[in-house]
């Protein structure tokens, strides 16, 4: 390889930059996402089923972001996807609560007379009788309850949106909880599965699929002996995918997924695996590429 190459290649991996520059447009992604779901109407607020639908569609945008900037590192994406989805609903939700707290204070209205009376219950002396005592305690307490205004916070709202099926404050902040690694799992799924395609050094552009098509029966067993995945097991289906990138004169890149008559199994083999890559001969490809064109009526 020439220094030109080396240098060529060098500038082509995904750096600390393009990394910052794709999570930087992530969190932008997530706060307007975040801010246009502020708006929905509380009775379509969903828990979880909107936190999951916010995290896909986090993921399928910031995936879109990473294939323009050619960011292709899977980790930074896991990472990434998941601070992102998580961050949208975090923001969401915060956005949420501090509604629901100007509509709570809005509302309230101390009774009259209500801090008189608390004040002449405070100088009062307790009676000696425990029933009494009780009674009394008991009424200060609601009457203290009353005249309060509402608790605000956020572990509060949290408990209020499952006020519906739970009196456990902590079932709100397990099921708070739950919607943020939802969100962002669903995300970075979406933003690796991008990162993780494969990529040509050469021109600096993604390897795409130009071809495809599932083989079944005897002809899966043919395609299993011919990229060499021969196996005792008898396969049922096996899905060809060629894939190029705009590289001159380059031999499309082959993927392989071979499924088994048990169906417990699949063999992946491709030619881009860095571990084993699928090394075909240029007669066995052709053979491949002209039954592909047979079997979709091209030849």
């Amino acid at each position: 390889m020439t220094s030109t190459q080396t240098e060529s290649s060098t500038a082509l991996r995904p750096g600390a930059v393009t990394i910052a520059i794709w999570l930087a447009a992530g969190i932008a992604i997530a706060g307007v996402a975040a801010l246009l779901l502020s708006h929905t109407p509380a009775r379509q607020r969903l828990i979880g089923i909107l936190a999951a639908a916010q995290g896909a569609a986090c993921g399928w945008l910031v995936s879109l972001v990473g294939t323009r900037l050619k960011m292709r590192s899977p980790v930074a994406a896991i990472v990434g996807g998941v601070v992102v989805g998580a961050a949208s609903v975090a923001l969401t939700s915060v956005l949420w609560w501090q509604a629901h707290a100007r509509q709570l204070k809005a509302d309230y209205k101390p009774p009259k007379g209500a801090a008189m009376a608390m004040a002449m219950l405070n100088q009062a002396t307790d009676p000696s009788d425990p029933q009494a005592k009780k009674e009394m305690d008991d009424f200060r307490a609601d009457l203290k309850a009353r005249a309060m205004p509402p608790d605000t916070s956020f572990p509060e709202y949290l408990a209020f949106r499952v006020s519906s099926f739970s009196n456990s404050r902590s079932a709100g902040q397990i099921l708070f909880g739950a919607e943020l690694l939802l969100a962002g799992l669903l995300c970075a799924g979406f933003a690796r599965a991008r990162a993780a395609r494969p990529f040509c050094e050469s021109c600096g552009e993604w390897i795409l699929p130009i071809r495809r098509h599932e083989f079944t029966g005897d002809d899966a067993n043919e395609i299993a002996v011919l990229t060499g995945s021969d196996h005792q097991t008898p396969f049922v289906s096996a899905s060809v995918v060629l894939s190029q990138c705009r590289c001159a004169g380059r031999r499309p890149e082959v993927l392989v997924v071979l499924e088994s008559a048990d169906r417990k199994a699949a063999v992946r083999r491709s030619s881009t695996d860095q571990d084993s890559p699928l090394k075909l001969a240029e007669e066995a490809f052709s053979e491949l590429a002209a039954r592909i064109d047979a079997a979709q009526g091209l030849r």
